[in-house]
């Protein structure tokens, strides 16, 4: 028998990439959750979600003729009718509110959430921003089982990735959602033979990231160019100004054209401007910037 699944996702790939793979599967996806039935699933506009095409996890539901569960209803409503859909899994990508026990305990094999870094790091809503902030050379992505809190339930599943230098918010989610859809397909391969693992979380090697203020999109030309450079390219779409302080000046990059990993030995100063253009000496590398 196939399994029953509900779906809860939003609108860029990261939740399109999964929502699409289920719905060709050979899983049957019987309900699709939202925090209320409006035009943009996901109004919460600190998560940066931006629609493909115009398309959306709820637009797409509709018209494939899949249900759509409302998870603003009263709770003792809500309860009666997830339980009506006799799931046996309920799958999240990109859902920022707290689920409580009496709704995680209802499918059959609970709620599974995929989330865009290797946890027990980066848990919090915006794992990517501050991945690319601290210049890591690894990212990742872990499917985990979800508990009460915020990204702390047991991982079944985790596959490290890096990206190209360059790579945008939209790139880089693409990416992720397409290796999202492959861990869905082992995983749900091995719940259906009874051979799923669950690896409770180490909360020694956790860290916590929420939302990103002004003050986090200051960059540092003690940083490398290359983690400058990667940092602007993903993190463009939220639309602010990185202020860099370098001796004693700040400006204000509105993004970046280039880098260079070793130093310019011809460069005098640590700086230099041609119109709009600076070039930055960094530790190491050269950035080459536009100001705003």
């Amino acid at each position: 028998m196939s399994l029953r699944i509900g779906f809860i996702g939003s609108g860029g790939d990261f939740s399109l990439l999964p929502f699409q793979y289920l719905r060709t599967s050979e899983y049957h996806l019987a309900m699709i959750g939202v925090n209320g039935i409006t035009p943009q699933l996901n109004s919460d506009p600190r998560l940066q979600v931006v629609q493909s095409q115009g398309e959306n996890v709820q637009s797409l539901a509709a018209q494939a003729n899949i249900p759509l569960l409302d998870f603003r209803l009263p709770m003792e409503q809500l309860i009666s009718l997830l339980t009506e859909f006799r799931l046996d899994l309920i799958i999240v990508a990109c859902y920022n509110k707290k689920i409580p026990q009496s709704i995680l305990s209802i499918p059959k094999h609970g709620f599974l959430n995929i989330h865009p870094s290797l946890l027990p790091a980066y848990r919090g809503p915006v794992p990517l921003f501050w991945e690319f902030q601290n210049g890591r050379s690894e990212y990742g992505i872990s499917l985990h089982k979800m508990d009460a809190d915020f990204d702390t339930g047991a991982i079944v599943s985790q596959k490290v990735i890096s990206f190209a230098d360059g790579v945008n918010h939209f790139q880089a989610n693409e990416q992720l959602g397409k290796l999202a859809c492959d861990l869905l397909a082992d995983y749900l391969t091995a719940l259906e033979n009874n051979t799923d693992m669950e690896i409770r979380q180490q909360a020694a090697n956790s860290s916590y990231m929420s939302y990103p203020k002004e003050k986090d999109f200051l960059v540092n030309n003690q940083w490398s160019a290359q983690r400058i450079y990667n940092f602007i390219c993903a993190t463009l779409h939220w639309g602010q100004s990185y202020p860099c302080q370098v001796d004693k000046q700040t400006f204000r990059l509105k993004d970046v054209i280039s880098y260079e990993s070793e130093e310019n030995s011809e460069m005098k100063g640590n700086y230099s401007l041609a119109g709009k253009v600076i070039t930055i000496k960094c530790r190491p590398g050269i950035l080459k910037a536009r100001l705003e």
